[in-house]
């Protein structure tokens, strides 16, 4: 499945810690918001100061 995403051009919204998934959603006035959803029964620390990739357009 990892292959046909890679080939589909999808790629991480942003680094997370095991358990933390993160979403972006574009709203209908064009503004992006990242959601970040803990599946762990404990709290995470997540680094938003330096993420791996733009949310913006391209």
């Amino acid at each position: 499945m990892l292959d046909c995403v890679a080939e589909a051009g999808v790629t991480p919204v942003l680094d997370t810690p095991e358990g933390v998934e993160a979403v972006r959603r574009r709203g209908a006035d064009g503004t992006d918001r990242l959601f970040l959803l803990n599946h762990n029964g404990h709290e995470v620390t997540v680094d938003l100061a330096h993420p791996r990739r733009s949310t913006r357009p391209r």
